[in-house]
């Protein structure tokens, strides 16, 4: 008897797994039934309006009340989203984007297992619950136990009903609680019969096929056996506290895992769901292992083998692929490191009866071969007719140019040795069979090989082996002869078609190792995003003869879609979007969009992804498991070299801004210093003239206007330098920012001297230049207005270094197909370590003239080099400074026109 005011354990456990659920974000609730009509819907919202009215934000995302008026009545009051029109033809369905931009605490989502339409993202509902708790939205969510993955044969071979729609076991394993609501199936025949679960016509063919009392008795056992392992696993879970990692046996399971091996046999899926079933129930893991042994596959059993691997990692198993010629040793040292519980494998019903003559079968050799590990061999009952069809297709596919060419080579070899045999004798005509028999090896099949193996056989007897013509031996060494020869020949034709096998698989691992190698030492020597992508297109086209499209992030860190637009359909557009937010592939071959042309892959980078790779393969193509993991690998590789390019883009955009701060402190300090010393003499002169105008100083008038036009002078001749200064500054930041482009037009160079010289006739007083320059120089094409601003700076800078008596000397010649000006004066020149600083912004010699924001030099070679020349300072040998730069006579540098000066000191 239960003591009031204490919690059975039952509600103790539920209440425990609420509050975990409410701790971790979502809750994820199902509401399970045996059958269609047994109340999950009317259970499910009678406790959503409860949770409702106590502040719980819940929304009714979908639930489709099929006329049933308890069901409406329910639904009033609460908030609903509406509901999304899938495609012309199609039934409305669940607008998960608008669950998604509402954000609830909980989304009531009824039906589970139901198909979506066409044009929605995901094909199974089941998919959009999975995102929604991805979300952080809670669900709640109904099913029927015949949906459960696991189920499915079990539910079909006991009500004879295909169950069409199904939900992964993996779906089951998230859900913090799964609710059962029972019903005696008498009450739910009533409902039937009363209309309350069909209505009309529906009534009559419900109750002949499905809700029959027995089906009902049946469905009502899986679905309380069901909720019980569940309660089971679930308080296994509580009480270890479910932590990640943990073994099994240390969950209270019995250790190991269950390994099923699967290949390409339609049972592969039905023996998949009872190896999940004995896991259940035996608490441990599910392991499924494929063998390739590197035969030939047809496209229809590539496929097949592909939806039993994806249904393997929907019942939770973890999948491994392996190499190997011999399936039964694959399989076994696969257990043996796993450490398996059991193996399961399936056991062809083909054979009615065992003859001993026959060869051992695969589930035999793995009982005889398991060293210690239990084999459980799964009859194939139920597909026992589709897999004698497949096995007389299998005997019926031997190739006819095989057979053929294994026919005509014995014929060949026979007209050799009757040839040769009378000078060779009988015996070594043998070995010239053995000979072609071995060479078929490599390059027919094995079926082929051992019947030209038999038939040479039999050849040899007939024809060359006394007495002739007959198939008596009499001599016992020929017997022995004939049975070793028989050996050989069959030992040899096998072993050679493994080694084909196995040089199959060896060969496409070197192949793509090989493309791998090449890929990554190409992309290693590529900058530029879009380049990258370019290159990588090429191999990835080599690699799965599919067209490639690469879409990229753009500099915010999104995808950029643009790049795929005209290429790329809206679902294919959708689904890159999709696997790039999710990090999972999408498109076709996935569950995302699966309706797309092309197969969409995340590239994951370590700082985030970079981008999506899409391929769309030749229609019939199957995308099978090998070539996802080819793909996953490939992809790891660009990623790898998009980060490199995104990581360094990221370097030089630091090094740019650490640059441009040292340089806008140093412009701060530089420009502040000197502009002062302009402003300091324009200050005082305009003082010094103002005090004079107001106070004069008794000097007669031609000393007072004397005096009055230095200090003019003085204001002006600082005015200029302030103007200069900033001048220089605003060209330099136009060019470095782009702002200023060349306007190149013809120009005579002596009218370039002219307007320097003018410009700065006051620095120089006039006469202190000499002007030197060849007759008859070409037009050069040119920005005139920067390049008088070169010789502007020049000249300004080689002023203040010449004395008072010293001349500057301004001169330009032509020297291929360049112009060559030169400034040169007769000051001390600078320090021979200098001269390859000296055009660096804000640089200046130590023992320089005073003055000078350091910007004139660096912003004459940043004009020189943007019209295609170069610039260079060197040190006369009798003495002085000379800066010469050159500029191409057709506005930018031809190839072999000019290629700059030669180093060392100028003559």
């Amino acid at each position: 008897m239960k003591e009031e005011g204490r919690l059975s354990p039952e509600e103790a456990l539920r209440r425990s797994l609420a509050e975990t659920a409410a701790e971790t974000g979502s809750e994820f609730r199902i509401f399970l039934g045996m059958a269609a009509g047994v109340g999950k819907t009317y259970a499910m919202l009678r406790e959503a309006r409860v949770r409702a009215e106590k502040g719980l934000d819940l929304v009714v995302a979908w639930v489709e009340p099929h006329g049933r008026v308890d069901t409406d009545a329910l639904l009033e009051g609460l908030e609903r989203i509406p509901s999304l029109k899938s495609g012309p033809g199609y039934p409305a369905e669940l607008d998960l984007d608008a669950v998604l931009a509402r954000r609830p605490a909980i989304a009531l989502v009824d039906e589970l297992a139901h198909s979506n339409g066409a044009g929605m993202r995901h094909p199974k509902r089941y998919q959009d619950v999975l995102e929604l708790l991805e979300a952080g939205i809670g669900v709640w969510t109904t099913v029927n136990i015949q949906h459960l993955e696991s189920m499915a044969d079990s539910v079909e071979l006991l009500t004879l009903v295909p169950v069409n729609e199904r939900v992964p076991d993996s779906v089951f394993d998230r859900a913090d609680e799964v609710q059962l609501i029972d019903l005696p199936p008498e009450e739910l025949l009533l409902r039937l019969a009363e209309g309350k679960v069909y209505r009309g016509p529906a009534i009559r063919g419900a109750l002949d096929n499905f809700f029959t009392p027995a089906n009902l008795s049946a469905l009502r056992e899986l679905s309380l056996r069901q909720v019980s392992n569940m309660a089971s696993h679930r308080t296994t879970r509580h009480v270890s506290g479910d932590r990640p990692g943990v073994p099994p046996d240390s969950r209270g399971g019995s250790g190991g895992a269950v390994l099923v091996a699967v290949g390409t046999s339609p049972h592969g899926q039905s023996l998949l769901r009872w190896g999940r079933r004995l896991a259940y129930a035996l608490k441990v893991d599910l392991e499924c292992v494929h063998v390739e042994t590197g035969e030939r596959q047809s496209e229809a059993d590539r496929a097949r083998l592909a939806a039993n691997l994806a249904l393997a990692r929907d019942l939770g198993a973890r999948v491994r692929t392996m190499d190997s010629h011999d399936v039964v040793r694959g399989v076994v040292g696969h257990a043996t490191e796993l450490g398996a519980f059991v193996i399961v494998v399936g056991k062809s019903g083909l054979a009615p009866r065992r003859n001993r003559f026959h060869a051992p079968t695969l589930s035999e050799r793995l009982v005889a071969e398991s060293a210690g590990t239990p084999v459980f061999a799964v009859q194939e009952r139920q597909l026992r007719a589709p897999l004698r069809e497949k096995a007389r297709r299998a005997g019926a596919a031997l190739p006819a140019p095989h057979l053929l060419a294994a026919l005509a080579a014995v014929i060949l070899a026979t007209g050799l040795n009757l040839f040769a045999a009378p000078a060779i004798g009988y015996w070594s005509a043998a070995i010239v069979y053995l000979a072609v028999i071995s060479l078929l090896g490599l390059a027919l099949e094995a079926r082929a090989v051992l019947i030209a193996a038999l038939a040479s056989a039999a050849l040899w007897d007939f024809l060359f082996i006394p007495p002739r013509f007959t198939f008596v031996i009499s001599r016992t060494e020929d017997l022995l002869m004939l049975a070793l020869y028989v050996l050989v020949a069959l030992t040899s034709g096998v072993s050679m078609s493994r080694i084909k096998a196995n040089a199959r698989l060896l060969a496409v691992r070197s192949s793509r190792l090989s493309l791998l190698g090449e890929m990554a030492a190409a992309l290693s020597g590529t900058t530029g995003l879009g380049a990258i992508a370019a290159r990588a297109e090429d191999f990835f086209s080599r690699a799965f003869d599919a067209e490639i499209r690469f879409l990229l992030t753009d500099p915010s860190g999104d995808l950029d879609e643009e790049g795929g637009r005209g290429e790329l359909d809206t679902k294919a557009l959708s689904a890159a979007r999709y696997a790039f937010e999710k990090g999972v592939p999408a498109g076709r071959a996935t569950r995302t969009l699966p309706a797309s042309d092309w197969h969409l892959h995340p590239l994951e980078a370590t700082k985030g992804r970079v981008g999506v790779v899409g391929l769309r393969v030749r229609a019939g193509r199957v995308w099978s498991a090998d070539q996802e993991a080819w793909l996953r690998t490939m992809a790891e590789t660009v990623s790898i070299a998009l980060e490199r390019e995104v990581l360094a883009a990221a370097a030089r955009d630091a090094d740019r801004s650490r640059e441009s701060e040292r340089l806008g402190s140093i412009l701060l300090d530089s420009v502040t210093h000197e502009l002062r010393t302009p402003l300091a003499v324009v200050l005082g002169s305009a003082s010094a003239l103002r005090e004079s105008l107001l106070e004069p100083s008794g000097q007669d008038a031609a000393s007072e206007r004397r005096r009055l036009a230095d200090l003019a002078e003085e204001i002006v001749h600082g005015a200029r330098r302030l103007d200069s200064i900033v001048e220089n500054l605003l060209s330099m930041g136009r060019l470095e920012t782009g702002a200023r482009r060349l306007r190149l037009r013809a120009c005579d160079p002596a009218d370039l001297l002219s307007s320097a010289l003018a410009e700065t006739d006051d620095e120089l007083e006039g006469g202190r230049v000499t002007f030197e320059a060849e007759a008859d120089l070409p037009e050069l094409r040119c920005d005139e207005g920067l390049v008088v601003q070169v010789l502007s700076n020049l000249l300004r800078n080689a002023a203040p270094h010449s004395g008072p008596d010293s001349q500057v000397r301004l001169g330009v010649a032509r020297e291929g197909g360049a112009l060559v000006f030169r400034v040169r004066d007769d000051g001390p020149g600078v320090p021979a370590p200098e001269l390859a600083h000296i055009f660096e912004k804000f640089r200046k010699a130590k023992d320089g003239f005073p003055g000078g924001a350091g910007l004139g030099l660096s912003l004459c070679k940043r004009i020189v080099e943007s019209h295609g020349g170069c610039i260079e300072a060197v040190l006369p040998e009798n003495g002085g400074f000379e800066i010469r730069f050159s500029l191409p006579l057709s506005g930018r540098a031809e190839p072999g026109e000019y290629s700059g000066f030669s180093a060392g000191v100028a003559p």
